[in-house]
Order: C-alpha cells, then structure tokens, then sequence
C-alpha cells in the first residue's frame, strides 16, 4: 500500500506540474488585444501596416473598424462618453480634437521612453503645436501623421498629351483646355468633382485663398464672410460655371466622381490631396483603374493678383483613450504608425506630407516624369499654403448648399455671402 501510495503521490505531482507549464505556457501565449477605430484611410490601407505590426509585436493583436467620415464624427464623441472599450482611435483636426479631448492619454512620456528625450526633434514642430494647440494642452494628447491639402486637381495626362493640351495656370487658359475638351472628346466631361456640400465649399475657398488668408481670419479673428473678398470669390467661382468650365455636379457623389474620372470619363478631377494617390502607377495598379498616366495641378488662377495654391492643415491624428488597459501596447501601435514603418507602408495609399521628417515616399511608385512632378507640386503647395484647412464639417456642408442655391441662379454673390455669414452666427461656432 506504501508502494501505491508514493507512485499515485509522484504520478499526480507529475501531472500537476504538466498542467502547471501548461497554463503558463497558455498564459504566455494569450495575446492583447487592440481595440482601434477611425475613418481614414481605408480598411486594406492600413490592415498593411497593421500586418506589419502585428508581425513585429506577435502578442499584439489590432481589432480595426473603419467608419464613413460623417458616421464617425457622430459615432467616436458617443462611444467615449459611453465608455466602450477603446484602445486607439482616430482623431480629426478641427472641431473633433477639442470635443475628445478628456478622454485623451498624454503620449510624451510613452515617445520619450521609445525615443528618448529628443523625441520631438523626428517632427515638424509645425505640427507638433497644432495638436497641442487643437486640445489647448502642454501635453501631447494626440499626434498627426501629417497634412492634407484642398483643392488640387488630378488630370487624365494621357489624355492632355493625346489632345495637344498644355496644363493650365491661368482661367483663361483653362476655359481654352475645357473648350478643346467639349470639341475634341464629346463624350468626356472637362472636369469632374463632387457636388456635395462640403467640397463645394472647399472649392470656393480654395478661390478665397488664391488672394487672401481670409478664412484665416474668420476662423481666429472675428473675420466675417460678407467680407468684399468672399464676395469676390464667389462672383469668381459663378462665373467658372457661366462659361462651361465646370457643370453643376449637384448629382455627383463623391464615389461617382471618381469613377468618372478613373474610367477616363472626365479630364479632370478636383479633390483633396487625399486622392494624390492616384499619381502613383503603383496604386492604379493595385487598386485596377487603368488610366496610363496622371498629373498634377493647381486651381487655376482667377485674376492678376492672385497665385496658385491651397488650403493645407494636419490631418489624422492618433490618440490613446485614457481609460485604455492596454496603454504601452496602445502606445507602441500609435509610434509605429507615427515614427515607424507603419507610416511610410500607409503613405503609399494616403499620400500626406509626413509629420516625419524621415519619411520617404519611394521613387518606384511613380512611373512618369507627371506623376513625380505632380507629386512635388503636392508637396510644394501643401508646406507653403498659408491658408489654413481647419474647417468647421457641419457648418462647412451647410456654407456649400447655399453655394450651389446661388449656383442654380437664386441667389447674387452678395446675398450668398450675407446668408453664409447669418448661417455662421446662427451656428455659435
């Protein structure tokens, strides 16, 4: 019985000890995972980046939800207050930073134990200030990956070059380019953009700008849209539609728009720098749009006095919830799609001008001398734009539909500008 006794006692401390290495292995095993929503860019974008990480740190696994823009900014604002479980989110420039701000986990001790004291010095202190200034906070509550700009147009060159067109600088010029296009191809549409609201008010600001910094000023400074030079502006824009440059795109979705263009049923696309991608023969030929070649170019220029430009500003921004269990996991994913890798593999597809002063866009996704110039014009106006891209999303699309009433001959430049303007004080904003 002794005898029984001892092997049963060392047969159960065997299989104890087996379960033991088990549950620790098990335990070793389990991963944490990352809860990260956001808008932009799209899914197949950053699930790249996100394979890479999830290569990288093999006990981090990333849950990602990408919303529509518009469902986002209502969704986000909700969830946090609600405290469903986040880890990462998305933060959009503007109106939405300083509405998330309390739920925001400062980064600089997390970058500076990554990157060491210097840390800041990977950034472009432009940048930087702007999202510390976005949340009113000494800290760092979010970091931006870099600055998009509006409006800037993409053209068909293959199309340019079979037409005999030169790239416009002047109105002038681009009402003879839109001309030969009508005569030349019936079927094409000179220039494509969509007609919803809010672009058709980055449009005419981008006409604003080409003179003046006045959003700049309504923005920060008490400045007011029935200012003389919003006036002008819109008289400007009317006219562009008066002389068959553009058409009302009243019925053009966002989607439609570019399918227009990338099926080589438009010359021309007016969009945000967000679309640059397309100057890349890499990404047309991952995303199957089989246009040959793609350029680059600014608004053209309404009159003398003004110059070719943009309206630029940072955009998507990063930040940590701060009721997150996973900080220094969160962290590390966040410094990877900032300072790391992950941003140079999602600026394939996104096209920013990088917070990183190390990221390099690779001169393999070009394969023409347009879509390497076009993409230095890209960058060349994004940094010397002085008109700020901080807009204000609601009052933005409402600001466009009054735009478009005046467009379909309802309204003069003048009461356009009076209604945006009693539109603006009736928003508190």
């Amino acid at each position: 019985m002794k005898k029984v006794f001892i092997v049963s006692f060392l047969i159960l401390l065997t299989l104890g000890s087996v379960w033991a290495n088990g549950q620790q292995e098990s335990k070793s095993e389990e991963q944490t995972v990352l809860n990260y929503w956001t808008w932009y860019p799209g899914e197949a974008t950053i699930r790249e980046a996100l394979d890479a990480f999830e290569m990288q740190n093999p006990s981090v696994k990333v849950e990602l939800t990408v919303f529509e823009s518009q469902a986002y900014q209502e969704r986000l604002p909700l969830a946090l207050a609600s405290g469903e479980e986040l880890d990462v989110f998305g933060v959009q420039t503007g109106v939405m930073a300083p509405q998330v701000k309390s739920y925001l986990e400062p980064l600089d001790s997390y970058f500076e134990a990554m990157d060491g004291a210097e840390w800041e010095s990977q950034f472009n202190e432009l940048d930087l200030d702007i999202a510390r200034g976005q949340t009113e906070s000494d800290e760092l509550l979010f970091i931006t990956a870099g600055r998009l700009g509006s409006a800037i147009a993409l053209y068909n060159a293959k199309m340019f070059d079979d037409l005999g067109l030169s790239v416009p600088n002047t109105y002038e010029e681009m009402k003879a380019v839109a001309a030969t296009i009508r005569k030349e191809l019936p079927g094409v549409l000179p220039v494509v953009f969509t007609g919803d609201g809010w672009f058709v008010d980055e449009m005419l600001l981008t006409v604003v700008a080409q003179e003046s910094d006045l959003f700049n000023e309504i923005r920060y400074d008490g400045g007011r849209f029935d200012d003389p030079r919003f006036v002008q502006a819109l008289s400007d824009f009317k006219l562009m539609f008066q002389d068959g440059v553009f058409e009302n795109m009243t019925d053009i979705s966002y989607g439609r728009s570019l399918e227009l263009f990338d099926t080589g049923k438009a010359a021309i696309l007016y969009q945000g720098t967000w679309e640059a991608a397309r100057l890349s023969s890499t990404f047309r030929e991952k995303s199957g749009i089989a246009l040959e070649n793609v350029g680059a170019m600014a608004m053209p220029v309404m009159r003398d006095s003004g110059k070719a430009t943009l309206r630029a500003y940072t955009e998507l921004g990063y930040g940590i919830s701060n009721s997150s269990s996973n900080k220094d996991a969160a962290a590390k994913l966040v410094h990877f799609l900032t300072a790391g890798e992950g941003f140079e593999i999602m600026n394939q597809g996104m096209f920013l001008i990088p917070n990183n002063k190390r990221a390099q866009m690779p001169d393999s996704l070009f394969n023409s001398d347009e879509g390497r110039e076009g993409w230095e014009l890209v960058q060349k106006l994004v940094a010397e734009s002085t008109s700020h891209r901080n807009n204000l999303s609601g009052f933005s699309n409402t600001a466009g539909q009054v735009i478009q009433i005046m467009l379909g001959g309802d309204l003069t430049p003048q009461e356009t500008a009076e209604m945006i303007q009693k539109e603006f004080e009736r928003s508190g904003l």
